[in-house]
């Protein structure tokens, strides 16, 4: 019922070629009109790359399922644009990894360090989060993921705020979170040690997490601890000194392969 009314609103529409950020009506438009495809998003890292990092056995059947859901979103499409922080060898042609996509507004933030720390949780994740970090009470924490404002001495729940989050993350002095890609990648590149507990049976999140400890940009655990903090707390420094050799140019990266991948599949037949 969708894609019938998708059709009817842009059966005019001839473009010639079509991007996807792993997104289905755009794939299906595509071949529709018998146009190429190019693929932007991050996902495709863990079908057309050979990782690098050890998969226990706890996750391997959720690797599995997460290639198979990977390969079947946009098959055949003529180049994938792979946006990571992390690096890894290819093992399919037509693949190029670029650096992740950053919001205008992550890219105009000027970092500090400033004394608290970060986190973003959702509510289900863990329910004890706010005793676990009370836990450690010299240190502040600003908590996002609940959505609301409350003070509970050393921990500070704040409400959705799209300005006040970018300005608690400029200001970090780390960040913890899940193991998702965007927030990731934005304490990356602003040079912020990283906490990532990911989601479970959530391989993408596994994998972004295992690269962090790899990396040496952070820890990465199963569970917010207070142990598990005081361990990567203890080690800011280090992952500090890792984080000031990752070096991105905003979005150049991408715009450029872009451009370079577009003059290719235009000429093509």
């Amino acid at each position: 019922m969708n894609f019938r009314k998708y059709r009817e609103l842009l059966c005019d529409f001839e473009p010639e070629v079509v991007i996807s950020d792993f997104e289905s009506f755009s794939f299906l438009f595509a071949k529709w009109k018998g146009l190429p495809v190019i693929s932007i998003d991050n996902m495709q890292i863990i079908s057309r790359a050979q990782l690098d990092v050890p998969v226990p056995p706890q996750e391997r059947q959720n690797l599995a399922l997460a290639r198979q859901i990977v390969r079947a979103k946009l098959p055949g499409s003529r180049h994938y644009l792979v946006s990571t922080f992390f690096r890894l060898p290819l093992s399919k042609e037509r693949t190029t990894l670029v650096a992740p996509i950053l919001r205008p507004e992550v890219l105009a933030l000027q970092p500090t360090r400033g004394a608290h720390v970060l986190v973003y949780q959702s509510a289900t994740t863990q329910k004890d989060l706010i005793a676990q970090l009370q836990q450690l009470p010299d240190q502040e924490f600003r908590v996002y993921g609940f959505n609301k404002e409350e003070n509970h001495g050393n921990v500070q729940l704040r409400a959705f705020s799209e300005q006040g989050f970018l300005e608690d993350l400029a200001s970090a002095r780390a960040v913890v979170t899940n193991g998702g890609f965007s927030l990731i990648s934005e304490a990356v590149y602003l040079h912020k040690p990283i906490c990532a507990v990911p989601i479970p049976a959530q391989f993408e999140q596994f994998l972004n997490a295992a690269q962090v400890q790899k990396l040496g940009y952070g820890r990465h655990f199963d569970a917010i601890t207070p142990d598990n903090l005081k361990a990567f707390l203890y080690d800011i420094n280090r992952f500090e000194a890792a984080l000031s050799t990752y070096a991105q140019q905003g979005n150049e990266e991408l715009f450029e392969a872009l451009e370079h991948v577009l003059a290719k599949v235009l000429v093509e037949p």
